[in-house]
C-alpha cells in the first residue's frame, strides 16, 4: 500500500472536487517554485514512493527527546496522535523547554542516557561533535535503503544533500526545509521594505526604485503632515519591525547582508567570505542611517525600543510610519496593512539584493547509538518529506482543523473550543509543539488568511521579477571543535565592539569621517580576518 492509504486517497479526491486545478494554476505553480524548492522534481518522486502503512504490523514503542518551543505539548497534539495510529509507532516523549534545551541535550550525551531519536534543534557543532563520538549514527545507509522520500529529495536537490552531509561524508541529522526550501534558481524572499502607497499617491510620488528616491520620499513624509492630525512632527518616515537585528538586515539596500551576530557579521559574496563591517557597502549603509537619524527621518528612540514598543507605536490611532523593513505589511495593524506595498529590491553594482531564508536547517532529527530499531526510525522520519504528511504537520486534518474553499484556498477551522489560530495549530498540528517543519506543503501557500496570503503574494512578486536577488549571510557549514572555540572567542569581542560602534555611528556619538579608520583597524586587531579565514576554509572544504 502506498503512503497514501484509503483515508488519504479520499482526502485527495475531495481536494480535486474543491478546486485542485485552480490551486495548480499558473500563479500557484510560481508560488510553489519560488518558495518550496525542488518542487515537481522532488514531490513527483515522493508521490510515487512505495511506503507501506502501518510501518509495522505490531505496535512498537520508541523513545524521543523533543525540544518544546511553545506552551503546547506534542503528546497532546491531535496530529501526533494520528501519526502514531497510522504508523503503529508510538513514542515515550521527554519534552524539554527550548530555554533548557542545550543544557539537557548535552547532559544526555555526557551521561550516555540517550533516547532512540532526538527531535529539536541541534547546532552544526553539536551534530559534528556527537557524530564523531559515535553517539549520533550515520543515517546515510538507512536513507539509501529505507527512505525513498529523503533519497528523492537529495537526488533532486544537491544543495539539500550538502546541508545534511558532514565533512566526513556521513549524515547525522535531517533538515528542515519549510518555506525556505529552494534550488539555485528559485527563491523565497524574507524581509523587505514596505511603503505607504496612500501617502505616495497624495504626494504624487512613485514607489522608490533606488536609495535616492527612497530618501526623497522619506523627506516628503516628514514635511507634509501625512496623517493629517495637525502635528507636522509626529510622522516617523522609516523604521524596522523587530529591533536592531532587522534594521541591520535592511543593509541589502546597499548591496550587502549584515546579518545577526549569529552569522558572525560574515557574508558569502560570490564564493568569497567577507567581514561585512570592513566593506564599503557597510560604511555606506551606516552613513545612510546616520543621515536618516540626524534629519528626523527615522525614529530617534529606535535603539532604546523593544520590538513590542515598535509595534505599539505602529498601532497608534494616528498613523505614524511611512516606510518600514519587515517580513509583512501588517506591522501597522491589519486594517491599515493594505496601504503598504512592497518596495522592489534596489540595484547595487549591477546586482539586486533582498534578504532570503536559509535554504535548509539541519539538526531536526537524529538517531542515536542507543536505538535498537534504526530502520523503523528512519522510515518514520521519511514520512515527513511527503506532501500529505507535510500537510498534517503544518495544517492538521482536513475537515477538522482546516477546510478547502471552492476556489482552492482554505481556511482554519476552530474545533474543540479553539478560539485562535494559535490554539488550532498548537492542538492540531506539530509546529507549535516541537517546531517540526521539515516539508511545507504546497497547499500552505493557498491559505485564505489576511496576513499570510498577501505576504506570499509579495514574496512571489519579488522572486519572480528579481531572480537571484535573495541573499543569506552564510550557508550551513560544519566546523571542527577547535575552530568553533576560536570563532567563539573572536566573535564575542568583534560582535561587542561592532554592535556598540554601529549604534554610535548611527546616532552620531561617533563620527564616521574621523573615526572610521580607527574602527576598521580595531576590528582587524581583534581578529576579523582570522575569522574570515576559518569560515572560508570551512566553505572550501564543505
Amino acid at each position: 500500500m502506498r503512503a497514501r492509504n484509503n483515508l488519504k486517497t479520499n482526502r485527495m479526491a475531495k481536494k480535486k472536487e474543491n478546486g485542485k486545478k485552480e490551486r495548480k494554476g499558473k500563479f500557484m505553480k510560481r508560488i510553489l517554485c519560488l518558495c518550496m524548492a525542488t518542487v515537481f522534481c522532488f514531490f513527483a518522486s515522493s508521490a510515487f514512493a512505495e511506503v507501506t502503512l502501518p510501518l509495522t504490523q505490531e505496535p512498537v514503542t520508541m523513545t524521543m527527546l523533543s525540544c518544546n518551543w511553545a506552551s503546547y505539548s506534542i503528546t497532546e497534539s491531535e496530529a501526533f496522535k494520528r501519526l502514531c495510529d497510522e504508523t503503529n509507532v508510538y513514542w515515550e516523549v521527554t519534552e524539554v523547554p527550548s530555554t533548557d534545551w542545550n543544557e539537557k541535550l548535552n547532559l544526555a550525551f555526557v551521561s550516555g542516557n540517550l533516547p532512540d531519536v532526538i527531535i529539536g534543534s541541534m547546532s552544526t557543532s553539536q551534530i559534528y561533535k556527537y557524530n564523531s563520538t559515535g553517539a549520533l549514527i550515520d543515517m546515510k545507509p538507512l536513507i539509501e535503503q529505507y527512505a525513498p522520500n529523503i533519497r528523492a529529495k537529495m537526488e533532486g536537490s544537491p544543495e539539500f544533500a550538502q546541508v545534511i552531509t558532514l565533512p566526513n561524508g556521513q549524515i547525522a541529522s535531517l533538515a528542515s526545509t519549510s518555506m525556505a526550501d529552494c534550488t539555485s534558481t528559485d527563491e523565497c524572499p524574507n524581509d523587505f521594505l514596505y511603503i505607504n502607497q496612500v501617502w505616495l499617491d497624495q504626494l504624487g510620488l512613485a514607489v522608490p526604485t533606488n536609495v535616492d528616491e527612497l530618501y526623497n520620499a522619506l523627506i516628503a513624509f516628514r514635511d507634509n503632515d501625512m496623517n493629517g492630525n495637525g502635528d507636522p512632527s509626529d510622522e516617523i518616515p522609516f523604521t524596522a519591525r523587530l529591533g536592531v537585528d532587522t534594521l541591520r538586515q535592511a543593509s541589502v539596500m546597499f548591496g550587502t547582508v549584515l546579518g545577526t551576530t549569529t552569522d558572525y557579521n560574515l557574508f558569502l559574496n560570490h564564493e568569497q567570505v567577507v567581514y561585512v563591517p570592513l566593506t564599503d557597502e557597510y560604511k555606506n549603509y551606516v552613513s545612510f542611517l546616520h543621515k536618516l537619524y540626524d534629519e528626523n527621518l527615522m525614529d530617534r528612540e529606535y535603539f532604546t525600543l523593544s520590538a513590542q514598543q515598535i509595534a505599539a507605536k505602529a498601532e497608534n490611532e494616528d498613523l505614524l510610519y511611512g516606510c518600514f523593513f519587515a517580513a509583512g505589511n501588517n506591522l501597522v495593524g491589519q486594517d491599515r496593512a493594505e496601504q503598504y506595498v512592497p518596495v522592489m529590491p534596489f540595484e547595487t553594482n549591477g546586482e539586486y539584493y533582498s534578504t532570503g531564508r536559509a535554504y535548509a536547517v539541519p539538526g531536526m532529527f537524529s538517531i542515536t547509538s542507543a536505538c535498537q530499531n534504526p530502520e523503523l526510525a528512519i522510515q518514520w522520519a521519511d514520512l515527513f518529506y511527503d506532501q500529505e504528511y507535510g500537510k498534517i504537520t503544518w495544517m492538521g486534518t482536513d475537515g477538522v482543523s482546516y477546510q478547502y474553499n471552492d476556489d482552492g484556498t482554505w481556511d482554519w477551522l476552530y474545533p474543540d473550543g479553539c478560539e485562535t489560530v494559535m490554539d488550532v495549530r498548537g492542538h492540531h498540528t506539530l509546529l507549535f509543539s516541537c517546531g517540526w517543519n521539515w516539508v511545507c506543503p504546497d497547499d500552505w501557500f493557498m491559505i485564505n488568511d489576511i496576513s499570510e496570503a498577501p505576504m506570499n503574494k509579495h514574496r512571489a512578486m519579488i522572486a519572480e521579477n528579481y531572480p537571484g536577488a535573495c541573499r543569506v549571510a552564510l550557508p550551513t557549514l560544519y566546523y571542527s571543535e577547535n575552530d568553533l572555540k576560536e570563532m567563539a572567542i573572536l566573535s564575542a569581542d568583534l560582535n561587542a565592539y561592532e554592535s556598540e560602534m554601529f549604534a554610535k555611528f548611527v546616532v552620531g556619538e561617533a563620527d564616521i569621517e574621523t573615526q572610521w579608520d580607527e574602527f576598521t583597524k580595531t576590528l582587524n586587531t581583534i581578529g576579523a580576518q582570522k575569522l574570515v579565514s576559518i569560515v572560508q576554509n570551512a566553505y572550501n572544504n564543505r
